[in-house]
This record gives C-alpha cells, sequence and structure tokens, in this order.
C-alpha cells in the first residue's frame, strides 16, 4: 500500500510539471500551489524578463487616434460552425460592430511604430528545458525562442520591412511557474507591457498557460490582435467575442474539429469494445465515452460541442468530467468507476490523466488530437501501457510524430521556414517541440505582417482585413492546410488520421489523405 500512495505520489507530481512545460503545446493549468515543492525550492524567480529583439530602441511618440490605414472595406459576417464572427467588439461587452479600415498615408508614428521600426511582441518560457530536465523529461527543448522568432524578422526585413520600417520583435519572457500559479495576474501583467508600456502592433503568444480570458480580453480591450500560438482548447465563441482580435495560430476551434475528429474515429473503428483493464480489444461490447474538459464556461461549451459530435454517430451517453489542478485521480476514478471505456481528452492535459491512470491500472482507448502533443507528450514521456489502441487526428507533424514518421512538407512554407532558420543557425533534427515552435513564430509574423501589407495599415482592423484578402493563398509550415477564412480565424484547416503503432512504440500518420476541417 505503501509504494501504491508512493507511486501516485510520484505520478502527481509529475503531472504537475510537466503540464506547465510544453510553450507552443502546453496545459492550461490554472492555480497550482503545489507546484514549488515539484519543482523545487520556492519555483519562483525575478521578474519576468523583457527584452527588445535586435537591440531596438524605445518606440517613438504614440498617437493615440494613429493605426488606420488604407483597404477601405468593410464588412461583416455570420457565425458558422467551426467558424468567427467577422465583426469588432463593442467595447468590453463583446457587442458587435461593423469591422472598417480607413484610408489614408501612415503616420509617422504611432501605438506600436515609430519612423524607423515596427514592433510586434513575442512572449517566450525560457525555462521549459531546463525544468524538464531537472525531471529527466524527453523531448521538452523549445528551442531558441528569441533567435526562432529574430530569424523571421531578419529574413522579412531583408525582403524590404514593411512600410519603409523595419521589423522588431518585443520579447517578453514567463516563469513557467509564476504563470502557472497566478495566469491571470501574469497574463494582465505581460498585456499592460504590450499595450502601454512597451506598444507594439500586435502579440504572437506561445505561452498556453497564460491564454486564459482576462489576457485575451485585456488585448482585445486594447484593440491590439493576439495572436495566440498555444493550444489553449477553445469554441468558435472565444474567437467571435474577440474578433478581430484574436487569432489562432496553432490551433482550430472545437467547433470544427470536434466533428472531423468523431467522424475519423468511427472510421478507424475506435468505437469497437476495448477492456480498460486490460487495455485490449473486446468484440462485441459497447464504448462508454468519457470526456474530459476544463472546468470553465469554455470548457463547458467544448463539452457539449464534443457531446453533440458523439451523438451524430450514434454515441449518445457520454460521461463528462470537469476537472481543476493536476490530481487528475477523480478523474480517473469517476471514469472507470462508471464503466468508461474509450477517452477523449481536449487539452494537452492528457498526459497528466494517463500517468493517474497508468497508476491505478486503467487502460481506456483514447482519442488523440494535436491538443494532445502525441509525440511530445504522449510517445516520450507517456506511460507505454495507456498508448495501446490509440486513435485521432493530427494536424500538426511537428508535434504528432518523431522526425523517422514525419510525412514530409506540409506546404511550401515548411521548406521556406526551415531555410531561414538554417542560414540563422537554427536547426531542428531530433528536436520536434523546437521545430514546431519555430514553425509557430514563421507563420504567425508572416501572418502579420502580410495582413498588415494587404490591409495598408498598422490597426486590429487594416490587419484584420488585410488576413481575409491573403487567406486564400497562406502557406502555413505548422499544419497540412491554411483553415483561415471570413468566418475562421485560425490556421489549420486539415486533418489526418494519427495511431499509435506498436510495433516501434509510436505515433504514425495512418493516412497520406487530408481530411478538411
Amino acid at each position: 500500500m505503501v509504494r501504491t500512495r508512493g507511486r501516485r505520489a510520484a505520478a502527481r507530481a509529475a503531472a504537475a510539471v510537466v503540464l506547465v512545460l510544453l510553450t507552443a503545446c502546453g496545459s492550461t493549468v490554472q492555480n497550482r500551489a503545489g507546484l514549488r515543492t515539484a519543482v523545487g525550492g520556492d519555483g519562483l524567480s525575478a521578474p519576468d524578463g523583457t527584452s527588445t529583439g535586435g537591440g531596438a530602441a524605445d518606440p517613438g511618440a504614440v498617437a493615440a487616434d494613429a493605426g488606420l490605414g488604407g483597404g477601405g472595406v468593410t464588412g461583416t459576417g455570420s457565425a458558422t460552425s467551426g467558424g468567427t464572427k467577422v465583426t469588432t467588439r463593442g467595447g468590453t461587452s463583446g457587442t458587435a460592430d461593423t469591422v472598417a479600415t480607413t484610408k489614408g498615408p501612415l503616420p509617422k508614428t504611432g501605438p506600436g511604430w515609430d519612423e524607423n521600426y515596427i514592433y510586434i511582441g513575442v512572449t517566450t518560457q525560457k525555462d521549459v528545458q531546463r525544468t524538464a530536465q531537472s525531471l529527466n523529461l524527453a523531448g521538452l527543448d523549445a528551442g531558441d525562442q528569441e533567435g526562432e522568432a529574430n530569424a523571421i524578422a531578419d529574413e522579412l526585413n531583408r525582403r524590404g520591412g514593411l512600410f519603409g520600417r523595419k521589423i522588431k520583435i518585443v520579447f517578453r519572457d514567463q516563469n513557467t511557474v509564476q504563470t502557472a500559479q497566478d495566469p491571470n495576474t501574469v497574463g494582465t501583467a505581460t498585456c499592460r507591457y504590450y499595450t502601454e508600456d512597451r506598444p507594439v502592433v500586435a502579440v504572437l503568444n506561445p505561452v498556453t498557460l497564460m491564454d486564459v480570458t482576462s489576457f485575451r480580453g485585456c488585448f482585445a480591450k486594447a484593440k491590439v490582435p493576439l495572436f495566440s500560438a498555444s493550444v489553449a482548447a477553445v469554441d468558435a465563441k472565444v474567437g467571435a467575442d474577440l474578433a478581430p482580435y484574436f487569432y489562432q495560430a496553432v490551433a482550430p476551434t472545437w467547433d470544427a474539429l470536434a466533428p472531423v475528429l468523431v467522424r475519423e474515429l468511427q472510421g478507424q473503428g475506435w468505437f469497437n469494445g476495448w477492456n480498460a483493464r486490460t487495455g485490449t480489444a473486446m468484440p462485441g461490447q459497447k464504448a462508454k465515452v468519457g470526456v474530459l474538459v476544463n472546468d470553465d464556461e469554455v470548457g463547458a461549451r467544448v463539452a457539449g460541442i464534443v457531446t453533440r459530435a458523439l451523438a451524430s454517430v450514434g454515441n449518445t451517453d457520454p460521461v463528462v468530467f470537469q476537472y481543476t489542478g493536476t490530481d487528475f485521480s477523480s478523474a480517473v476514478l469517476q471514469f472507470s468507476g462508471r464503466g468508461v471505456t474509450h477517452v477523449i481528452v481536449t487539452s494537452a492535459d492528457l498526459l497528466g490523466f494517463q500517468l493517474s491512470a497508468s497508476s491505478q491500472s486503467y487502460r481506456p482507448r483514447y482519442g488523440i488530437t494535436s491538443y494532445n502533443a502525441p509525440q511530445t507528450f504522449l510517445e516520450n514521456n507517456g506511460p507505454k501501457d495507456q498508448q495501446p489502441g490509440s486513435l485521432g487526428v493530427g494536424w500538426s507533424p511537428s508535434l504528432d510524430t518523431s522526425d523517422a514518421n514525419d510525412p514530409g512538407d506540409t506546404s511550401p512554407a515548411e521548406p521556406e521556414c526551415l531555410n531561414i532558420y538554417k542560414k540563422a543557425g537554427q536547426t531542428f533534427v531530433g528536436k520536434r517541440l523546437a521545430e514546431g515552435v519555430a514553425f509557430a513564430f514563421c507563420d504567425g509574423l508572416r501572418l502579420i505582417v502580410q495582413g498588415a501589407q494587404a490591409g495598408g495599415g498598422l490597426s486590429g482592423a487594416a490587419i484584420f482585413q488585410g488576413i481575409q484578402q491573403i487567406a486564400p493563398s497562406f502557406n502555413t509550415a505548422f499544419s497540412f492546410a491554411n483553415g483561415l477564412g471570413p468566418t475562421r480565424l485560425f490556421i489549420p484547416g486539415a486533418v489526418r488520421r494519427l495511431a499509435w503503432e506498436p510495433s516501434c512504440s509510436c505515433f504514425k500518420y495512418a493516412s497520406a489523405v487530408n481530411a478538411k476541417l
């Protein structure tokens, strides 16, 4: 009994730390005092560091009414499944206005630019690898995040910059444990930094821990576009309430994903019978599905979306568990006690659930997505008894498979981005997470700059209008296809079937065919 309790305590401690490590594909962990013990010491550091890429000078004077650019396009849209209403928020209430840009020359200075530079904010999370190594966790090297972002900015400047100015990255580093313990406070401070202290025209954020409601809302209120390179699970309403100031660079909404995931799971035979004690097939038995979501309003809505998708294929009685914190033991007990044989976890927290499930000899069949970081988290660090039978869909080869199982270029953007990084001395052999972060930066920064250029200005409205113009031709390095559109403010636009392969104890794509989201 003592040994069992020890194993469970170790699993919980590992889960508490591992779930806050992943920069571009992390967890939506909330306040967790237990992290101090898990990391060692008090888990705190000096205040979040800030720096400007390339050592640029501070921005020039800020004109409060500047930022409107050419284009002169107005438009409204209506929400569709998986989409986002293309309207701006009115004040803080979420009431929508028409999106519009105003023609005219760009002022010499404005919020986020001066006569020489246009500033884009990029958050980083540099302590990921160090913390992971202290726990003997594999594959959690996020790379030289500042070097990756600067490499793209340098290349964009080599190609002419933007509006006669050079692009400069303004970095702000986030301490993993501090952010996990109080994401709202850390997120608000970061928002104020980028909207008041060091104004930027847009922010690219790969830190999932900080990607919470208050953080997103702060940028929308300030009318500064936030490009999320995190995998916080969201639905279309999140984007609709914040449009046009919130974009998802590395993950689709669950409105778009759930119907495709369920359909592809059905096509792969995932709903066939399964013995959750032995982790083996049980022909003739009906699947009992459990759905694990965050315990907040967005999580509740995502649960409803997944439940409706399951009902469309005849699975009408799933068990939904909304969780908080890192103790997944309660979820495991609920699922095992209610006969759940198949589990879908809507965020990167699947690894934490698997650690608890393994310690309790519970081995359900998992429906997986790139949200779960299959290769980075599950293949490298997940219990091997948890992976058999896992099937699902993925949209990011960097997060889904190893180098050996990479399916090849996602689009012309992948070799283009890799070549940019190579010239800057950045390579990613054996570093899949670092590659994923790099591709997210390459996609996100290109989208911001190309959107502003096409929209003829640096305001959020101008960038939005520009993105609508370039959406049909934008190539993504991170994902199989581009999903951007008038009511869809997320980049990933297609998935492929993904499966656990016992012969190599690895994840592989089970199809070369893209399923459109």
